[in-house]
């Protein structure tokens, strides 16, 4: 009866042509609310027409949101080195510090550290008794979708430890139509 209506009166009145545009976009919102797509404004759906590039957050977006720490170089690292580790990470909210977190638990990074400095997107830098300890990330890794560190006391490397996170199962295919219907893709990642 609504929709009747509602074309009775687009057809009856010209100045309910005024109301159609704000009427459908409206709706438009509404209907997107309801699919858990959230719209700031209704103008939004205009300019949607004009897209030409489309930019993705890597983590938790095109992937699982989670760490994990896939293997390490050398392949067994001891306790002692995986507590510098954890000691190093102790105060970072880097996903790498959680992955690393979850892998070794229950082991606990409890060793006093000083001078303590973490540079966003380089790595962990501190003083333990009398050594200089690193934890930066690896410029290049053997397999693209890996993260990886290194540690490094008094500058010579220790052991490297690789991450990944995995994919969403519909990342590939939602991004392989994206490309055929003419749309430029882009990741922003701190990676």
């Amino acid at each position: 009866a609504f929709n009747r209506s509602l074309a009775l009166l687009v057809l009856a009145c010209p100045c309910a042509l005024a109301f159609g545009t704000p009427l459908t976009l409206g709706m438009a919102v509404r209907k997107a609310h309801k699919a858990r797509i959230l719209l700031k404004s209704a103008s939004i759906l205009e300019k949607m027409l004009t897209i030409k590039n489309i930019f993705f957050d890597k983590t938790g977006t095109l992937t699982q949101g989670k760490l994990e720490l896939l293997h390490t170089e050398p392949l067994l690292i001891s306790s002692e080195t995986q507590r510098i580790i954890l000691s190093l990470e102790r105060q970072s909210q880097h996903p790498i510090a959680f992955a690393l977190r979850k892998a070794w638990f229950p082991l606990v990074g409890d060793l006093e550290v000083t001078n303590y400095k973490e540079v966003l997107g380089q790595g962990v830098y501190c003083r333990m008794n009398d050594d200089s300890y690193e934890l930066k990330t690896l410029p290049e890794t053997i397999h693209s979708n890996e993260l990886g560190i290194e540690l490094l006391r008094n500058a010579k490397s220790i052991c490297r430890l690789y991450f990944a996170d995995q994919e969403q199962a519909s990342a590939k295919p939602l991004v392989r139509q994206l490309r055929a219907s003419g749309y430029e893709i882009y990741l922003v990642s701190g990676d």
